[in-house]
C-alpha cells in the first residue's frame, strides 16, 4: 500500500508485508527492494511476517515530522505485531533509524535497518 501525507503532499510511504521467507531473505540479504520475488510478498489473506517500509519527505522539518508521524502510527495500530524493515537511503534517514530505536541488520542490504516487534501476538490455549 501507498500512502501521502499532506495537503499539499509533504511526502509518502508506502508498505509492502513480507512472508516468512521474505523476513529470512531481508536478514540474509538477498530480498531485492526494486523488485521483489513475488515469493517474499505476502498476497491478500496471506500472514504477513515482517513489513518492509520506503518513506519518501518533502525537505522542510514539518513534511518530514508529519511524514513519520503518519508512519509511526500505522507502524503501532497495525503491524506491531511483525519487525518491521526500513533502509536509510540518506543521512538523515540513517539518523532517524537510530532515533526510532531500528538497530543495522548486519550481513544483509547496505543500510538497512529492523525495529522487531513492538508488540506480541495474543496467543489462545488449546
Amino acid at each position: 500500500a501507498t500512502w501521502v501525507t499532506g495537503d499539499p503532499v509533504d511526502g509518502f510511504f508506502l508498505t509492502i508485508p513480507i512472508t516468512e521467507t521474505g523476513v529470512e531473505a531481508l536478514r540474509g540479504g538477498s530480498f531485492t527492494p526494486p523488485s521483489p520475488d513475488p515469493a517474499h510478498v505476502a498476497a491478500k489473506g496471506e500472514t504477513a511476517y515482517g513489513l518492509y517500509v520506503g518513506i519518501f519527505a518533502g525537505d522542510s522539518y514539518d513534511a518530514r515530522k508529519s511524514v513519520m508521524s503518519a508512519a509511526a502510527t500505522l507502524r503501532v495500530e497495525f503491524f506491531g505485531t511483525v519487525p518491521c524493515f526500513a533502509r536509510g537511503a540518506t543521512a538523515d534517514g540513517i539518523r532517524t533509524m537510530h532515533e526510532l530505536g531500528f538497530s543495522p541488520v548486519i550481513g544483509s542490504l547496505p543500510n538497512l535497518f529492523v525495529q522487531e516487534a513492538l508488540i506480541q501476538p495474543e496467543t489462545r490455549a488449546a
